[in-house]
Parts: structure tokens; C-alpha cells; sequence
């Protein structure tokens, strides 16, 4: 059964207190079809409750434009199928740290570039909430890469916000990647007013995102050119629209 899952995923450099934590996050990997990996998953239990939790792998793929996690073996040229864990299940006490090694092999046909490593909670906290976090291992087998940008939309300040920019893109090519973008605000008379860095994301194949960032200060009253600059392999693709600060 194909389904979307909902992940509470921290990135921990060091274990903070009052926090379930997870490292590493996200593990980029190359490799071609035959090849193994192992991976060393650490779990931090920062919280005041004992925790247990399976550990299982699932496929990502992407349907419309968005993730789903596919349970092991229901995908065709399975990665999470080939799974093979250090320790099936874990239980930890508060402050306790415990970590685990997963072995996975990239199959002879390989259609989707992800796996997510889960370890789904097994125990209630506070009556019904089920903890679960999971470890993003993304595979480049050395294909096409490409990112296409849409239209750039901007929104002006509010009274609680500053001046707002987005960029729909979508990897359009057939290995992951991480999507970067900048904008420059250019007044009336062609003076750069001002820059700001959008937040980057990872997508996998066929996969869509926003890439939005807030202005960082405020704009007198005028017309501007906003100028989105977005990377791709090789190049740099531009967009541009019209804010109005009234």
C-alpha cells in the first residue's frame, strides 16, 4: 500500500535536551546497480519518557510532484527491499543514546533515488501521540540533472511581515538534487536596492517545491524589479517581476 507519512525528523550536531534527535538527517550517496552501502544511524532520547521504536526501511517515491514513502518490496526494483539492519528495534531511556547499522543494495534496475530509514515509535506519549523519525538516503547514479524553474511571484510587507519572495521548481531529471536560488531587488532608477538568499531544497526526481525567502529589511514606498537567479547544472536560469511598496 502506497501512503504518505508524516516524520518529525531533527538534525542533531549534538544531542539537545527535551529533544528525540536523529543524525545524520540526510545521507547523499552515489553508487551503481550491485553496489552496497552501510550507514551509521545514532538516536538521541532527550525527552523524559522511555521510548521504543521498529526500525524499517521504506522507498520514496514521487507521485505528482510529492514524496510518498512505499513499504519494502511494493516498488518495482525495491532499494528498501534489500534492508538489512544491525538491530530491528530500540528502546531508550531518558538521555540514553543508541545508534545502528543499515547495509542497503542497490537493486539491477533502479527507478526511484530514495530511502527513508524509519524509526517509528512504538510507544504512546500522553495517551495517543506515536514519535517517529526517520533518516533520508538519497542515490545519484550519475544521470541527468535538471532543475526548471516557474513563475516568480513577490508580495509586498504587511503590517507582521517583511516583503516576500517564491519560485515554484521542479527537478526535471532523473537524479537528486538540491535547488538553490537568490533574488535582487533593483529600484526604479536600476539601483540594487538589496539581496536575499531563497531556502534550499532537496528534490528528488520529479519532484516540486517553493523556494521562498523574506526580504531582510524594509522597502520605502516605490516601484521595484525583483530578479530571481535559480541554479541548475551548468547554468542560470532568470526570472523577474514587479513589486509594488505603497
Amino acid at each position: 500500500m502506497m501512503r504518505a507519512l508524516i516524520l518529525l525528523c531533527v538534525v542533531c550536531g549534538t544531542a539537545a535536551a527535551d529533544a528525540l534527535t536523529l543524525s545524520p538527517a540526510v545521507v547523499p550517496l552515489g553508487g551503481r546497480p550491485g553496489q552496497s552501502t552501510t550507514q551509521h544511524l545514532t538516536l538521541f532520547n532527550g525527552t523524559a519518557h522511555e521510548l521504543a521504536f521498529e526500525v524499517v526501511a521504506k522507498d520514496v517515491a514521487v507521485i505528482g510532484g510529492s514524496r510518498v514513502f512505499v513499504n519494502a518490496g511494493e516498488l518495482p526494483g525495491s532499494i528498501a527491499a534489500t534492508a538489512v539492519f544491525s538491530a530491528a528495534s530500540v528502546r531508550l531511556r531518558p538521555g540514553e543514546e543508541r545508534s545502528i547499522d543499515v547495509t542497503l543494495t542497490l537493486p539491477p534496475r533502479v527507478g526511484h533515488r530514495g530511502v527513508i530509514v524509519l524509526f517509528q515509535g512504538t510507544t504512546r506519549i500522553g495517551g495517543n501521540t506515536v514519535v517517529s523519525l526517520g533518516s533520508l538516503l538519497t542515490f545519484d547514479l550519475a544521470g541527468k540533472k535538471s532543475v526548471a524553474a516557474g513563475e516568480l511571484h513577490a508580495s509586498p510587507a504587511t503590517a507582521s511581515t517583511n516583503a516576500s519572495f517564491a519560485i515554484p521548481v521542479t527537478n526535471d531529471g532523473s537524479e537528486p538534487m538540491i535547488a538553490r536560488a537568490a533574488v535582487a531587488v533593483v529600484a526604479a532608477n536600476g539601483v540594487l536596492v538589496g539581496k536575499a538568499a531563497l531556502e534550499p531544497q532537496r528534490l528528488l526526481p520529479g519532484e516540486r517545491a517553493a523556494l521562498r525567502a523574506e526580504y531582510p529589511g524594509e522597502l520605502p514606498a516605490g516601484t521595484y524589479r525583483v530578479i530571481a537567479t535559480v541554479e541548475t547544472v551548468g547554468r542560470a536560469v532568470s526570472r523577474t517581476v514587479e513589486l509594488v511598496v505603497r
